[in-house]
């Protein structure tokens, strides 16, 4: 792991770079639960 001074060209540039990740990461982990919950609720369906 490294070191940046906070306010500096690397720490601006990094700090996008990850917050992009993280965009990235709770979108897919949305886009997963949400067709879990379809498939539950087609499951739910066939079962009545």
């Amino acid at each position: 792991m490294c070191e940046f001074e906070i306010g500096s060209r690397n720490y601006k540039k990094y700090q996008k770079i990850l917050s992009k990740h993280v965009k990235k990461h709770t979108m897919k982990a949305r886009v997963n639960s949400n067709i879990k919950t379809i498939e539950v609720i087609k499951d739910l369906e066939n079962n009545l």
